[in-house]
């Protein structure tokens, strides 16, 4: 993605969290019928003061009249509850809890969840916020390094999943997208794949972060991977 296609990209995030801040958030019932939840309306303004008061017969005129009292605020606004709008709005509020990295034509974002899963488990959460255990980007130097650098060394987690294993035939590691590894786009540790019964892969917070196989049935946590 170009440097300028990025800017805009950031821009419309930032925009969009302004309007959140300054409209209100939208909140739909379960059949998508609009709530009345927008900020209320700023104070109208004072009104005008009171006409002068008449001269009396040997006096001066009266004085002023005391000014308006001020407008009462506005209704609250209306939200837009189409599923479109909707979807727009969350995507851009998730959008900012990933880690994000800018790599030629696509955009990477990455999650980590510091919760101890099986390797099983792991991918049926990743699914489950509509994103799999990472494998696209581990593949590739330049973002392999900016996400040990930004979402694992940073973290505290001894290891983490990634979408790797050699579940369907032993000893054929394959990573979860379908692509066939080999030496030159699986950064192994040393001597390893070592393990008979390791038929899963964590990316280890050690050894210079490099790929272990280790057992599917122990737990880690789990690196999610999206593409935008």
């Amino acid at each position: 993605m170009s440097k300028t296609l990025w800017c805009v990209f950031i821009a419309l995030i930032t925009y969009e969290l302004f309007l959140l801040r300054v409209q209100g958030h939208c909140c739909c019932d379960q059949d998508d019928n609009e709530q009345i939840i927008g900020p209320l309306g700023r104070p109208g303004k004072a009104g005008p003061k009171g006409s002068q008061g008449h001269a009396g017969e040997s006096g001066r005129d009266g004085r002023s009249g005391i000014g308006g009292s001020k407008g009462e605020k506005g209704e609250p606004g209306i939200c837009d509850c189409s599923e479109f709008v909707v979807s727009q709005k969350l995507m851009t509020v998730e959008l900012l809890t990933w880690t994000w990295i800018s790599h030629e034509s696509n955009i990477y974002g990455y999650k980590l969840f510091q919760e101890a899963k099986t390797y099983q488990q792991a991918m049926e959460a990743c699914e489950a916020v509509r994103a799999t255990l990472a494998c696209v980007g581990m593949r590739i130097p330049t973002v392999r390094e900016t996400v040990k650098s930004k979402v694992l060394r940073s973290s505290g987690s001894t290891g983490i999943w990634i979408g790797l294993d050699d579940l369907a035939s032993k000893g054929h590691y394959v990573w979860l997208d379908g692509v066939v590894s080999t030496r030159e786009n699986t950064d192994w540790a040393p001597d390893e794949p070592n393990g008979a019964s390791e038929r899963c892969v964590e990316l280890r917070n050690s050894v210079h972060e490099m790929l272990n196989d280790i057992m599917c049935s122990d737990t880690f946590h789990y690196l999610c991977e999206k593409l935008y």
